[in-house]
């Protein structure tokens, strides 16, 4: 998955209320209007990826995340690559 097909993705989300539809078009805004929105270096923001890891429906996997102090599914920064399915296995 790449930019393109992020964006086609985010397309295909029907969103359920105002809010949501309010944050569904910045992402795609600011997708379409930074080319570098996959890299830690645009510091208006950059794309992330995570993933929930359960079991059971009951339990998930979660890492502590030292600086912020808090328990948070695994993923993080796609340092540049444009495939978010892979950065999240990452």
């Amino acid at each position: 998955m790449n930019k393109t097909s992020l964006l086609t993705s985010l397309s295909k989300f029907k969103p359920n209320n105002e809010k949501k539809i309010k944050t569904l078009n910045y992402f795609i805004s600011f997708i379409e209007l930074n080319y570098n929105c996959f890299s830690r270096d645009n510091i208006e923001g950059h794309v992330t990826s995570s993933v929930w890891l359960t079991n059971d429906k009951e339990r998930v996997l979660l890492t502590h995340h030292k600086i912020l102090d808090r328990w948070l599914q695994l993923g993080g920064y796609s340092d540049g690559h444009s495939n978010v399915l892979e950065n999240a296995k990452r």
